[in-house]
């Protein structure tokens, strides 16, 4: 059964199955796993069926920090609908509620590579740098009626045609830990970049290769932490993401870019420009044309008359020799 932290269980998620995994450790911090998930729906159905192996890998050292990589690959046959409520974007006061979001059903017949990297950077004391990369790529083997894929039931369906969908999320974090009253405050100042991009690779009804760019998100978050230790087992925490009580200064407030949107009006605005270039050029070809065709009337215009002078110059000759 599955459930949410604010919401009661639904009886309609309930499941039975069986999970098998074992894991192998080559070398130190070097493991590899091989694992099968079975599981069966109850009340609405369906199965979710994974066979998996992954590797990992972490080490560290205080000179330099750590390295962490985490690898998967798996083969998933999912068509149990995990709706869930999640929160679209930043919580606020002003809306601190999720949304209840439908299960897409991304892995219904699919073969899915997941990859991780964590860095951390410790060498100079006091400070901390952190880099989180992870890359996931579904590809969506087609199955069932095709022409079942695009209608409007087809997430309940178990059809679908092939494609790929791409994940990449990356989050860079960097901070400073100032140490005051013997290390019983510390003022720690962070800024972290979040980015994610979300892409599918696939073909509209009529059979043609389609991109869709679901999400492109860029966020830059400001952080102040403040840590106050009261006694030897209470310590208090303050923070506030995104400097707001500082008016007008822009790199300390909480931002978010939507460069989905950004990079299409970009290509738009490209798209004109290029308009505008074109009509310009044939303007200028236009003239160009006309002032070859200018030059070539004048050229024939200054033959004629040369033509016309010699030959008024042989007949006045003749006239004086005759005389």
């Amino acid at each position: 059964m599955t459930g949410n932290d604010i919401y009661r269980l639904s009886i309609y998620s309930r499941s039975k199955g069986y999970h098998l995994f074992t894991s192998l450790e080559l070398i130190k911090n070097f493991n590899l796993g091989f694992g099968l998930l079975r599981e069966e729906g109850l009340l609405k159905g369906g199965r979710n069926y994974v066979n998996y192996f992954k590797v990992t890998y972490f080490t560290e050292t205080p000179k330099f920090g750590s390295l962490r990589i985490f690898y998967t690959l798996k083969q998933v046959k999912d068509n149990i609908p995990n709706d869930c409520y999640q929160f679209p974007g930043v919580i606020t006061t002003a809306d601190p509620f999720p949304d209840y979001v439908l299960d897409p059903l991304f892995y219904k017949n699919s073969l899915v590579n997941n990859l991780y990297i964590g860095t951390t950077y410790t060498q100079i004391p006091g400070l901390r740098i952190e880099n989180n990369f992870r890359f996931q790529l579904n590809h969506q083997f087609p199955q069932g009626n095709r022409l079942l894929a695009f209608a409007n039931e087809a997430r309940l369906l178990n059809d679908q045609v092939e494609g790929r969908i791409s994940f990449f999320g990356m989050v860079n974090k960097i901070e400073y830990e100032f140490s005051f009253l013997n290390n019983a405050l510390k003022v720690i100042p962070q800024f972290k970049i979040r980015t994610e991009k979300s892409s599918k690779f696939t073909e509209n009804k009529d059979g043609e290769k389609i991109t869709i760019i679901n999400k492109h998100l860029q966020e830059t978050i400001p952080i102040v932490r403040v840590d106050y230790r009261l006694t030897q087992n209470t310590t208090l925490h303050f923070g506030m993401q995104g400097i707001t009580f500082l008016k007008g200064i822009t790199p300390l407030a909480y931002r978010i870019r939507n460069l989905k949107d950004d990079l299409k009006v970009k290509i738009e605005e490209l798209l004109h420009s290029l308009s505008v270039i074109n009509h310009n050029m044939q303007d200028i070809i236009l003239l160009s044309t006309l002032a070859i065709n200018i030059q070539q009337e004048i050229s024939s215009v200054k033959k004629i008359d040369l033509k016309d002078a010699k030959n008024r110059h042989y007949t006045f000759q003749s006239i004086l020799d005759s005389d």
